[in-house]
């Protein structure tokens, strides 16, 4: 999932620095020189993506039927493969609340994102079944709906690619900016010209909102990885904690950890990575963002090409 290309090109304030009331002339802000940069971050978030789609096609293509003939060997490269795609998790979380923050235009990206999310449906679903067949529960409304979780190499409606829960992480952060904008202002906020509702019915607004999109996400299983891995919910709880300490950096750093390490500890890893992070965009041409785009796609298709033809 190597995307995120965003920016700021025409001049106008982010969605960030709208909702605050701030003037981006008017910011002073420390810029950190070392570390990873963007271009860095997403490279090394994309490898690690990579690893794990290659666990859970061309090696998961190894594995038996039934799990005790399982030998130890395959199952650990599985695990270790597995491990690499939660380490990525955190890292795209942020890295989707950067571009969030950043971005003039969050409506523009958000469709970016559906048109993605649906041309990975395929790819994502090749790239996966050999482990889905492995390891698929039949708990979850989607599997009750169509009466079957067995895995097909070409449309499995069982899961869903975890793309989607980059488009309604979006959505979401875009209705959350929305609120915040129309709510009654704070002390440290000017006035408003348009205040539509309280705070108190803010919060409450906020709930339902994640609220419905915890629900959505849960019940179309999006990005669901047989029974122990729910990276659509994992990746959503990780842009709500970014998004929401978006100023408090170590503390939102501390928080994403400590729930990371509750799901195999390999999270954990991956923000941990990300705090060693810097303020560097790292492109040295403006085209070379959307070159992510058709990378995503690949990074599931060619190994679920790979293990459905048995290549190797």
């Amino acid at each position: 999932m190597g995307l995120f290309s965003y920016g700021n090109l025409d001049g106008q304030e982010s969605s960030y620095e709208a909702d605050l009331g701030i003037n981006s002339t008017h910011r002073k802000k420390r810029r950190r020189r070392k570390g990873l940069s963007n271009r860095g971050m997403k490279l090394f978030a994309g490898i690690l993506f990579l690893i794990g789609m290659i666990g859970t096609s061309i090696i998961a293509a190894r594995l038996p039927q039934e799990s005790t003939d399982a030998d130890l060997g395959t199952l650990s490269a599985v695990v270790a493969c597995l491990a690499a795609l939660l380490t990525s998790l955190p890292m795209y979380a942020w890295l989707l609340v950067r571009g969030f923050e950043h971005t003039a235009r969050p409506g523009v990206y958000f469709v970016r994102l559906l048109v993605l999310a649906a041309v990975c449906e395929v790819p994502w679903d090749l790239a996966t079944w050999q482990y889905q067949r492995y390891s698929t529960s039949a708990s979850g409304i989607v599997g009750s709906l169509y009466g079957s979780v067995d895995a097909h190499p070409w449309l499995n409606l069982y899961t869903q690619n975890p793309v989607w829960a980059l488009a309604l992480s979006e959505l979401i952060l875009m209705c959350l900016a929305w609120i915040r904008r129309h709510q009654a202002p704070t002390e440290k906020e000017g006035p408003k010209q348009y205040v539509w509702y309280s705070a108190g019915t803010a919060w409450l607004l906020r709930f339902l909102l994640i609220f419905a999109a915890v629900m959505w996400t849960w019940l179309l299983n999006i990005g669901q990885l047989g029974k122990l891995f729910p990276l659509g919910l994992m990746f959503l709880l990780f842009v709500l904690i970014f998004y929401g300490l978006r100023g408090k950096e170590n503390t939102s750093m501390m928080l994403a950890a400590a729930v990371g390490a509750l799901e195999a500890l390999a999270p954990a890893v991956g923000v941990l990575i990300l705090h060693f992070h810097n303020d560097d965009e790292g492109f040295a041409h403006s085209w070379t963002r959307w070159l992510w785009y058709p990378a995503t796609v690949l990074m599931m298709l060619a190994p679920g090409l790979v293990a459905c033809w048995g290549l190797l």
